[in-house]
């Protein structure tokens, strides 16, 4: 039986608003629709702090498709505070350092858990999209909402101000992409994380970065793979009340398509001094602090020398394997 799928929503306007395809999306609303589920979570934009805070809901009503946050949120704190609040069953969507310590939480609440787990390259701090507003001469005070992704695949950031401009950033080859791979905004665990596919979820929800999807998928769709007998079972069953689709894919698609994520963090773990020196360069808020606070040029510079150095960093723990 495959563990592997690749998925969207049947649902096309959830498929083009929510993030890869919206299967996250269409499958809360169909653990709501068969009472699986009593409360999930979801996030609200609160523009006073210009940031997504989660909230619980009860019905699938009270959901808002907000694609992904690309900013810390600490979603275990927020549980565990208002745990007494859960009604039934429990979803919602978590990073890969998240999983483990949220089912421990709700679970010990004495609700049953689901967990849609996110494909993780690296979390960003609020600072990420505090300097992409300075890059585009956007003043924050003037930011009504953001959303980081969704309108169709790979999507963009959007940025409405409160005058009803909007400004569109592209996910791939864009300001926005250098800042989120800049390792600037990362936290330092992210670096050498073993977690990327989130194996403590039921399920794992990520972006079908294949040859075969890559240049022609526009609209979305999401690659799925299970990991508890429970996310093969509602996934099947989600399938057939129709509310998305599912093909199966190889086992190894999920691991071809994050391979370059999942290489780069296993060469710093395997990087000895050389990894941990790099790091503490990214981390260094000296450093942070004269890249950021600098004329754009330097920006680009720090980019692109990150990105040699990784590279030599990259082929030399490939070449460590292979030999």
């Amino acid at each position: 039986m495959s563990r592997c799928f690749l998925s969207f929503a049947s649902d096309e306007k959830l498929r083009f608003r929510a993030t890869s395809g919206g299967c996250g999306s269409a499958l809360l609303r169909w653990l709501f629709d068969r009472s699986l589920i009593g409360t999930a979570v979801s996030f609200r934009y609160c523009p006073g702090q210009r940031c997504y805070q989660p909230v619980l809901i009860h019905r699938y009503e009270d959901y808002e498709v907000t694609g992904s946050v690309y900013h810390e949120v600490d979603l275990v704190a927020f549980l565990k505070t208002h745990s007494d609040e859960i009604l039934g069953g429990f979803a919602c969507f978590c990073l890969p350092c998240q999983a483990r310590a949220i089912r421990q939480t709700v679970s010990e609440a004495g609700h049953a858990v689901f967990l849609m787990g996110l494909a993780c390259s690296s979390q960003l701090s609020l600072d990420a999209t505090g300097f992409l507003l300075r890059r585009l001469h956007v003043q924050e005070e003037d930011v009504a909402e953001i959303r980081y992704r969704g309108d169709g695949w790979p999507g963009g950031v959007r940025i409405v101000l409160k005058d009803g401009d909007i400004r569109m950033v592209p996910n791939l080859g864009s300001v926005w992409t250098q800042v989120f791979h800049s390792r600037l905004f990362s936290r330092r665990q992210c670096y050498t994380c073993a977690l990327t596919l989130n194996p403590f979820s039921d399920i794992t929800l990520a972006d079908p970065w294949l040859p075969e999807v890559i240049g022609t998928e526009k609209t979305g769709k999401t690659l799925l793979v299970t990991h508890t007998g429970m996310g093969t079972d509602y996934l099947r069953r989600a399938s057939a009340d129709g509310y998305l689709t599912l093909s199966p894919l190889p086992d190894d698609a999920a691991q071809r398509s994050q391979e370059g994520t999942l290489r780069r963090k296993k060469a710093f773990r395997n990087a000895g001094k050389v990894g941990k020196a790099l790091m503490d360069i990214y981390a260094s808020q000296r450093y942070r602090n004269w890249i950021l606070s600098g004329p754009e040029w330097l920006f680009t510079w720090h980019c692109r020398t990150k990105d040699f150095l990784e590279r030599r960093i990259v082929r030399k723990s490939d070449e460590t394997v292979a030999g």
